[in-house]
């Protein structure tokens, strides 16, 4: 009772003015902290999206911040896509991180038969991918493919982002701080 108490003020607070006072005042560890712990014993986080409730695997307070950033931000769009598809169509998600889109895809999309093709060149992502698919049962929706897609097959490098696991990309940018990494490509 508590937890879904306090489940509901997390996500009404958000990034709202109200909990930027909270941090600001000290008193956000004090309203949210016990929530935030429990969720993070546990390992794993409900979000509803599209009017789906799927869990994922959550190892930090960072990735538990993305995923309800994901569900306010991402959620309307999201909510769109998934009420466009229909039975038997493919989705192919392209840069999956831990596999948000093609879970709540397959979930969605599982009565209607949709078949959902993630992407993702991280190996510790594309495992996160499958490992969120079975905590939703969905894994026979679902193919991770642990490689990028590009103009020609090869190998390329991958520019992984100074915080965020999930913002690497192709092509090197300004907030990419490690070494690259070479990673596997398709062409797509």
């Amino acid at each position: 009772m508590l937890l879904e108490w306090l489940s509901r003020v997390r996500g009404r607070l958000g990034g709202s003015a109200l909990a930027r006072a909270l941090r600001r005042l000290g008193l956000r560890e004090l309203v949210l902290g016990p929530y935030e712990r429990a969720i993070l014993r546990r390992g794993t986080h409900r979000l509803r999206v599209a009017g789906q409730l799927v869990r994922f695997a959550v190892a930090d307070r960072a990735e538990l911040a993305w995923l309800d950033w994901f569900r306010r931000i991402e959620g309307p769009f999201v909510d769109r896509l998934l009420r466009a598809l229909r039975p038997g169509e493919v989705l192919f998600d392209v840069g999956a991180n831990v596999g948000v889109v093609s879970v709540l895809a397959a979930v969605v999309g599982r009565p209607a038969g949709v078949a959902v093709h993630a992407f993702e060149p991280q190996k510790e992502l594309a495992e996160r991918i499958a490992a969120n698919a079975r905590l939703n049962g969905c894994t026979h929706s679902i193919r991770v493919h642990a490689l990028a897609l590009g103009r020609q097959r090869g190998r390329l490098p991958l520019y992984p982002h100074a915080d965020n696991p999930g913002a690497a990309s192709l092509v090197p940018g300004a907030w990419h701080r490690a070494e690259p990494r070479w990673v596997p490509v398709e062409r797509g």
